[in-house]
């Protein structure tokens, strides 16, 4: 799980404007399977993949570059006194006190969930034991849900706020 409150506080601090927000969100995104230097590529002028295909970047310069990626390769505890944070730290003890240990809930500031309504908490569901695809080959299945607080989708379509969430 992550939180959008925390990734907002970055890109505030950043100073990355509105309008390169998605962009710079996706590339956030791919952090597990491009790692450091795709994603620092994709926040920055943009990346060529395997098969030639150019994928323009954000074109944050290299301190926003740097202020993201601390975000992604720091421990969360270094932003402990952000809200964002706390609010994390809440529902972590409450998913202990109902068996679910750091074993199989972590704090993961990559987990994005895209799309802009996002307001608090976000949350991906992976499996991450091996299994075989039908060609017999041992994959990882990965993310099969996702999900968080919504408070902005509902505003959408009501005109005001409200508390919401799901999966």
């Amino acid at each position: 799980m992550n939180s959008r409150a925390l990734l907002d506080v970055v890109l505030r601090a950043a100073e990355v404007a509105l309008s390169e927000r998605s962009t710079v969100l996706r590339a956030i995104d791919k952090f597990d399977r491009l790692g450091e230097r795709g994603v620092r590529a994709l926040l920055g002028q943009g990346r060529k993949d395997e098969s030639g295909d150019f994928t323009k970047g954000a074109g944050l310069n290299d301190n926003q570059i740097s202020i993201v990626m601390e975000l992604l390769t720091s421990s969360p505890d270094r932003y402990e006194t952000t809200l964002a944070i706390q609010d994390l730290g809440v529902i972590k003890n409450i998913l202990r006190a109902n068996g679910y240990d750091d074993d199989r809930v972590t704090i993961d500031t990559s987990i994005i969930r895209g799309l802009d309504y996002y307001t608090g908490a976000v949350y991906e569901a992976q499996l991450t034991f091996p299994v075989r695809n039908d060609a017999g080959e041992t994959v990882v299945f990965g993310s099969i849900g996702g999900g968080g607080r919504y408070d902005d989708l509902v505003a959408r379509f009501m005109g005001q706020t409200v508390p919401a969430s799901g999966i």
